[in-house]
């Protein structure tokens, strides 16, 4: 009975092993070195901290235009295929061309190349990724289903979960599938995910763990829940309003033709250098500008004009689920049915709404005193 039991795990593990895509279970710790930040690179002998190979060859290694040309190709077969007849890259050749900047043929790649200082155990995990990024950049995707995922720390988790069946009912709305792909969103802990084409909704923590760990896998983020606490390494794709929307709804305004000249816009970043206000009429402005400069504001109200202040629309998580849904369906329709996540990334900038498009800004009276709450 017992060995019988073993035999069957066994299968049931060898069969896990065979399902995964070639090179995905050998390339993972690759895939953490091309897409995060394991390594540092030297360029003109200077050490940059945060460039990645994903930065400059691409997601999929196809090497992207650069100028009048392209960033060389390397992942898939290109290091073992070279042009032209060129020797192809074994491990030891990967090896020197990271750490020295040589090609196999003694040829000195190009000074923008950035020198690596690299274990030859690193080395091998890296050229490894190479080979399965076409592989990676399809992970998720299967012909009858497209996996979405919300990495969630324990804390964060009943959120998480509440907001997952939100963007359920609201893909379910618009879309039961795309392509006979239909999408399925699971809440899932950052150290341990599925194969998942995209991250939505996570709810970034201060200290960066979520982004660092969807990052370190290639795992874009789309519409976090909550403004990012910084800078995010890896692909974040954030269309909610913002101060752009702002400006650019205030540019709108003061541009209008025949606007009221008893209209004022205010769309500079220093009100002390800003006209005066007008003895009666409506000044606009926007609130951060307004916040930042409570004294001036307050000077400004003192001539009897009426202050009008432009913020950001803010969406709660029902609204957020709404338009996560809408982007994501339009993306995955505009990416065709060739899906990866570099398609989806384009077809997501390409349908990214115009600064100040209806509804992304929002208008509230501004009396002097209560700027700072």
């Amino acid at each position: 009975m017992i060995r019988g039991v073993l035999a069957l795990a066994c299968v049931l593990v060898l069969a896990c092993v065979l399902a995964l895509p070639p090179g995905r279970a050998a390339a993972g710790e690759g895939i953490r070195l091309y897409f995060g930040r394991g390594l540092v690179g030297r360029v003109a002998g200077v050490a940059r901290p945060g460039l990645t190979c994903a930065g400059c060859h691409g997601r999929d290694g196809a090497g992207p235009p650069e100028g009048r040309g392209r960033v060389p190709a390397i992942g898939g077969t290109a290091l073992a295929q070279r042009p032209d007849g060129a020797p192809p890259y074994d491990e030891a050749g990967f090896a020197r061309a990271l750490a020295e900047g040589v090609a196999p043929d003694g040829r000195r790649l190009s000074p923008g190349m950035p020198r690596f200082a690299v274990t030859p155990e690193q080395a091998r995990r890296l050229r490894a990724a190479l080979a399965a990024l076409g592989d990676e950049d399809r992970a998720g995707v299967a012909p009858d289903r497209i996996a979405l995922v919300i990495p969630a720390l324990p804390d964060d988790r009943p959120a998480a979960e509440a907001y997952r069946d939100r963007l359920r009912r609201a893909l379910e709305s618009r879309a039961p599938s795309v392509y006979g792909r239909a999408i399925a969103v699971a809440v899932e802990d950052p150290t341990a995910m599925s194969p998942a084409l995209l991250a939505v909704g996570p709810d970034l923590d201060p200290a960066g763990r979520l982004a660092v760990a969807a990052a370190e896998q290639g795992l874009p983020i789309l519409m976090p829940r909550g403004a990012p606490p910084g800078p995010v390494p890896g692909d974040l794709v954030d269309p909610r309003p913002g101060e752009p929307d702002v400006t650019a709804a205030l540019r709108a305004l003061r541009d209008a033709p025949g606007a009221d000249r008893d209209r004022v816009v205010l769309d500079a970043d220093d009100l002390a250098v800003l006209p005066a206000a007008p003895a009666a009429g409506t000044v606009f402005l926007s609130l951060a500008l307004a916040r930042a400069q409570p004294a001036e504001v307050a000077a400004l109200a003192t001539s009897g004009a009426a202050l009008v202040a432009l913020r950001p629309a803010a969406w709660d998580e029902n609204r957020l689920a709404e338009e996560t849904a809408r982007a994501l369906v339009a993306a995955l329709t505009l990416a065709g049915r060739d899906l990866t996540r570099t398609a989806l990334l384009a077809a997501l900038a390409r349908g990214r709404p115009p600064p100040g498009a209806g509804g992304r800004v929002e208008a509230v009276r501004l009396p002097a005193p209560s700027v700072g709450r």
